[in-house]
């Protein structure tokens, strides 16, 4: 739940924030604290 909410504020924060790859390359990992994307690369 936690996550959820802070990734529900990351947009406000910076809505200038844009997915630095292409999203197809992006990988999923299961080892990670959130089972999420790992890494996630942004800009902004």
């Amino acid at each position: 739940m936690e996550l959820n909410t802070v990734f529900s504020q990351l947009i406000p924060r910076f809505p200038r924030m844009r997915l630095d790859v292409d999203a197809a390359s992006l990988a999923t990992g299961f080892h990670s604290l959130s089972h999420g994307l790992v890494p996630l690369p942004v800009s902004w």
